[in-house]
């Protein structure tokens, strides 16, 4: 795509580059149909694109567009310029930071990533109640604005994006190949990684719940509730999360059963059937938790967020590692202005057997 400032797609004019990627770009652009309203524009090369990954922003655009939510941003358009061979989704300029980023910041106290957490379970019943399963819930999909600094009960302030591989119930032409799942590393549930082992729908909302307790998990006590190390890789979640079922202890150990380190327990229950259901469920779990009397000892002294989630490490000599015919998809494109667009990595599931 010959892209640059002053161009013009469809009825908009791009005004700066946001972040691009092998998929496309985010572009700032203008609206002069519309009094001059800045938007996003999420713009993909249709001659450089696979079919699944345009099929998949065009089902991105679908889904916004039905829903209507403060957290979520409005998807206005959908539009194909021939001319210059790409397709675009138009979509709210919002001017925020990922809350990855926020991290780092030292306004970001505990009472804020309470709030944080109250926005997203909320966010997250409404798409659940629109039969919608975000599926790549994580700290980078989670904006905050500029304006939450000084309005956090606010639900605008926070945006929940990048539904580009959402599943919608009742889909009959799901794009995801068989034996094939998407999402990022991370942020899988037990079923997606090693599914010879742990059984569930890999569309469910219980996936979203489960992703949540991990940005929790990583939002509060800086680490991934399994303990792995930087750049761990899918044998060494796999590893833990069989490790964790053995040892038939509460999981992850040093969370309460009371309180929000119960909800986020709750979340991340390695069996599905002992899980938090849904955002529904998870929304009145967190009001309920949150208007309790709160020990804010245990979130005193974090650990420093660990940003990079996976890599390759050599599996213990005591476990004996299977390859199995399936494969996880690490999907980092998003659709939110000032982020790239990522590429699609593949990871082969790997089971690991032992004592």
């Amino acid at each position: 795509m010959d892209l640059y400032p002053g161009a013009r797609l469809d009825r908009y004019v791009l005004l700066e580059l946001l972040g691009e990627g092998g998929q496309g770009a985010v572009w700032k652009a203008k609206d002069p149909l519309g009094d001059g309203q800045l938007r996003a524009l999420k713009l993909v090369g249709l001659s450089l694109s696979r079919p699944n990954d345009v099929e998949r922003v065009r089902r991105e655009a679908r889904a916004l567009s039905r829903l209507q939510h403060p957290s979520l941003t409005t998807c206005h358009a959908l539009f194909e310029d021939l001319q210059r061979g790409a397709l675009g989704v138009v979509m709210d300029y919002v001017e925020a930071v990922s809350l990855k980023k926020a991290q780092d910041d030292p306004r970001l106290d505990l009472a804020l990533k309470l709030k944080v957490l109250s926005h997203i379970a909320h966010s997250l019943a409404y798409v659940h109640e629109q039969g919608v399963t975000h599926r790549d819930l994580k700290l980078d999909n989670v904006l905050l604005t500029h304006e939450f600094w000084q309005a956090p009960d606010r639900p605008e302030n926070l945006k929940l994006v990048d539904f580009g591989i959402a599943a919608v119930s009742g889909n009959p032409q799901p794009l995801t190949a068989l034996d094939t799942v998407v999402g990022t590393l991370a942020y899988l549930a037990p079923e997606l990684i090693d599914p010879a082992h742990f059984s569930g729908d890999t569309l469910a909302p219980t996936l979203d719940i489960f992703a949540f307790g991990i940005l929790g998990h990583k939002l509060l006590f800086g680490s991934h509730p399994a303990q792995t190390p930087p750049n761990a890789s899918l044998i060494d979640y796999a590893m833990a999360y069989r490790h964790a079922q053995r040892l038939g202890a509460a999981w992850p150990e040093k969370l309460e059963a009371s309180g929000l380190p119960g909800v986020l327990r709750d979340c991340l229950a390695l069996k599905v059937d002992k899980r938090i259901r849904n955002g529904t469920e998870l929304s009145l779990r967190v009001d309920r938790a949150l208007a309790e009397p709160f020990d804010t000892a245990p979130y005193q002294a974090m650990e420093p967020p660990t940003h990079v989630e996976k890599a390759d490490v050599i599996p213990a000599a005591s476990e004996s590692v299977q390859s199995q015919p399936v494969s996880v998809t690490a999907q980092t494109a998003i659709a939110s202005p000032g982020a790239m667009l990522g590429e699609t990595v593949e990871y082969p599931v790997v089971i690991a057997s032992g004592n």
